[in-house]
């Protein structure tokens, strides 16, 4: 069992981070929350507390000159050092884990190290911040750190299954694009997320069929947007279609098992993949 040494007292989201990816690159360990150099001295880690980093025992970033920055700009904090050292180990993939270290921990790194602007909205920082005791409960901080790490593993581990699920999905969805009957057309034989890669390698493609989420016995006609973060559609289903279902829809489209089609003209169903298929191409028209 691995020995890692944090600090005492009131902690943070780097610091409990840290601690949960060394456990979860080396498994069980033995928590010391001590400012004790002597304790310092035989831990296998040591992590923000400590004044120094080397890359492989001690991640501190309170020294002179703080530990560095990324390219671009975020500084580390303990938990962006240690998972600079095991993130790709954990992950299998140095691209999943650039991608968790760029959606989750550099900002909690830039949030210990005060730096960019703080969004309205909790963010994972402020959540695991929010598990130190209040002034009015039992001071327990040692116990409330081992329930934050716990969350925090929870919250890693769903980030690294993002990551590693957007990597998946690209190269899925490329290999659907090769297979294009219809250049404006996607097919998807299984819902993968789509978003990225249509909008950066296919920009032609304004209609992605997929089988609905959970629901084998209906198939879906989705728009591609302008853009990711945009709700305009590149293409809006036929504005005839608004708001019909079932038998209504299906004498509007001449699909003869149309579903449905949301008033925003944005999705559509059908209850098989040829007439899904159907609907977009009669859409293009």
């Amino acid at each position: 069992m691995k020995n890692v040494v944090s600090h005492n007292g009131v902690f943070h989201a780097d610091d409990v981070f840290a601690v949960a990816i060394v456990q979860r690159a080396v498994g069980d360990i033995q928590i010391i929350r001590t400012r004790d150099q002597t304790k310092m001295d035989v831990a296998d880690f040591v992590v923000d507390v400590g004044g120094k980093s080397d890359g492989e025992r001690f991640f501190d970033h309170h020294q002179k000159g703080g530990a560095g920055t990324r390219e671009n700009g975020f500084p580390y904090a303990s938990a962006g050092l240690v998972w600079k050292k095991f993130g790709a180990e954990i992950c299998g993939s140095k691209d999943v884990a650039d991608k968790v270290d760029l959606d989750l921990i550099q900002f909690i790194d830039g949030a210990d190290c005060g730096f960019g602007t703080k969004p309205d909205a909790q963010t994972a920082s402020d959540i695991i911040s929010s598990m130190n005791p209040r002034w009015y409960e039992t001071p327990d901080f040692d116990g409330a750190f081992t329930k934050a790490v716990m969350m925090a593993t929870s919250i890693l581990e769903r980030d690294i299954a993002r990551a590693k699920g957007e990597t998946l999905a690209k190269i899925e969805v490329e290999a659907a694009l090769a297979k294009r009957e219809k250049a404006e057309i996607l097919v998807l034989e299984r819902f993968a997320p789509w978003h990225e890669t249509v909008l950066t390698k296919a920009p032609e493609v304004l209609y992605v069929i997929f089988p609905a989420a959970g629901d084998a016995r209906q198939w879906n006609v989705q728009c591609v947007p302008v853009s990711k973060e945009s709700f305009e559609k590149k293409k809006a289903l036929p504005a005839s279609w608004a708001g019909k279902r079932g038998a209504e829809l299906a004498a509007e489209t001449g699909v003869e098992d149309a579903v449905f089609c949301h008033v925003g003209l944005f999705i559509a169903g059908a209850g098989s993949k040829a007439g899904v298929v159907k609907m977009a191409e009669a859409a293009l028209l």
